[in-house]
C-alpha cells in the first residue's frame, strides 16, 4: 500500500455516503479539509487511552530546568523527572499562579516534589516546557508523554488513526458536507452518531478524566 492510499479510501467514502461522486460537485480538496477537521475534533474528545497511536515519548536532560516541545507536540500526557526508583511525576502548574510555587513554603519545588507549566520563554523566544525543581539551572533527566498532532491527510500522507478511528472521522466530514449545503436534518442526524460513538468509546475508559493530563497553556 502506497503513502496515501488510506487517505484516498476516506475521501472516496465520503463522496459514496455525500453522492458526490465527481469533482464537479465536491472537491477532493474540500474533503481533505473536512477530514482534516474531524481529525482534530475527534482528538479533543476522544479519551487519551483511546488512541495510543496518538501518544508519543520523548525525554533526555533538561537545560537550565527548561526543554523544548516536540515539534508534533499537541497536549502532554504526564511529565516525569529522573529515572529508574528515582523517577518522580511531575505536578501541572496553573502559569496563572506561578508566585505561589516562590512564596507558599507548602508548595517548594524540589526533586522529590517537582512541578511543571508551559510558558513563553523569553531567553529562548518560544514555548518552552518548564520543570521546576527548586533549581533553575537543572540538567535533570526528564520524560515527557504527550499526544501528538494528527498528520495532515492528502492524497500522499495517511492518517496517524487507525482503521477504529475512520467510522467517526467519515461520519464528522459527511456532516461538514450537509452543514456546508445547508442540509440541516441529515447535519443533526450525522452529529448525533458521531457524538454517540465517541461516549461508546470512552465508557471503555471513565470514569476518570477525558485527558490524562490537563491540556498545557499552549493557546
Amino acid at each position: 500500500m502506497a503513502a496515501g492510499d488510506l487517505s484516498d479510501a476516506l475521501r472516496d467514502r465520503v463522496r459514496q455516503r455525500v453522492g458526490q461522486s465527481s469533482q464537479s460537485g465536491l472537491l477532493d480538496e474540500d474533503i481533505f479539509a473536512f477530514l482534516n477537521r474531524a481529525q482534530y475534533d475527534l482528538g479533543w474528545r476522544l479519551h487519551d487511552a483511546a488512541m495510543p497511536e496518538l501518544t508519543e515519548v520523548a525525554s533526555g536532560s533538561l537545560t537550565a530546568s527548561r526543554v523544548a516541545l516536540p515539534t508534533d507536540f499537541w497536549r502532554e500526557v504526564t511529565v516525569d523527572i529522573g529515572t529508574g526508583s528515582s523517577r518522580q511525576t511531575c505536578v501541572r502548574w496553573p502559569v496563572t499562579q506561578l508566585d505561589a510555587l516562590d512564596n507558599n513554603t507548602l508548595l517548594t519545588p524540589s526533586t522529590s516534589s517537582p512541578y511543571y507549566f508551559i510558558w513563553y520563554q523569553a531567553t529562548d523566544g518560544a514555548l518552552r516546557l518548564i520543570i521546576d525543581l527548586g533549581n533553575a539551572a537543572s540538567t535533570s533527566a526528564y520524560q515527557l508523554r504527550y499526544v501528538k498532532l494528527p498528520t495532515t491527510m492528502t492524497t500522499d500522507v495517511d492518517p496517524l488513526y487507525k482503521s477504529d478511528k475512520y467510522g467517526m472521522i467519515v461520519d464528522f466530514a459527511c456532516m461538514m458536507y450537509h452543514q456546508m449545503k445547508g442540509n440541516d436534518a441529515q447535519r443533526a442526524r450525522l452529529w448525533q452518531q458521531y457524538i454517540a460513538q465517541i461516549i461508546t468509546v470512552n465508557t471503555r475508559y471513565m470514569p476518570g478524566t477525558l485527558h490524562e493530563g490537563k491540556p498545557g497553556d499552549i493557546g
